[in-house]
């Protein structure tokens, strides 16, 4: 008798967990799974529900949309404004260093020059972060928050919050989403819409009515 194939707990495209282990595709890829087993798609009201999203106008309508990705721009925007800073400062050192007749190789012109480096590295960083946070598709599917939780930085005064999602296909995932501030509202369990997920981060979530 053949040996029963061991349950896989995470996607062997991604190596994403995996929320449950009878799925046809992974929440995270949306790469196929062999799971060993035939994989069952939830016959209720919520899936009945997902799939009238998929019909709605505004769906197909989004399917084109790239929402922006705040956890990638941000980090590589503040990076390019300090690149910027060191850049031009140590420019200008280096040329007031001149100007007071010191020699190009002196210590006070090499401290210089190393500001302009750091600026430099500090470019190459920001875009090596957007590039590592933006190596996965973005998977743009009808969802509904089945689950959430939050966790905060006290110090820095940030939320993230995380959502577990049910998808058309049947397949489920939390998904991490870095809070927008006191304004945000974020979703409640059962609400439905499209989310914009990338990898295990949920870029954004466009709540349809229907």
């Amino acid at each position: 008798m053949a040996a029963e194939a061991p349950v896989q707990t995470n996607c062997p495209t991604c190596g994403a967990k995996l929320k449950r282990t009878n799925l046809s595709l992974c929440a995270y890829c949306g790469s196929p799974l062999q799971l060993g087993g035939k994989a069952t798609t939830p016959d209720d009201e919520v899936q009945k529900r997902l799939g009238r999203l998929r019909d709605h106008a505004e769906f197909r309508a989004k399917q084109t949309w790239n929402p922006a990705d705040d956890e990638a721009e941000a980090p590589a925007r503040k990076l390019r404004s300090f690149a910027s800073i060191a850049v031009v400062v140590g420019g200008l050192w280096v040329c007031a260093v001149l100007l007071r007749g010191a020699t190009l190789t002196g210590p006070w012109a090499i401290a210089g020059y190393a500001l302009v480096v750091l600026g430099l590295v500090a470019v190459v960083a920001s875009r090596a972060w957007q590039t590592s946070l933006r190596t996965r598709p973005m998977l743009r599917r009808v969802a509904i928050v089945t689950d959430r939780r939050s966790d905060t930085d006290l110090e820095r005064g940030g939320t993230t919050y995380y959502f577990s999602l049910r998808f058309h296909d049947g397949s489920e995932g939390e998904f991490r989403f870095v809070g927008r501030g006191t304004q945000y509202d974020p979703m409640a369990n059962g609400a439905a819409g499209i989310a914009f997920t990338r990898g295990e981060r949920l870029i954004e979530f466009h709540r349809i009515t229907s």
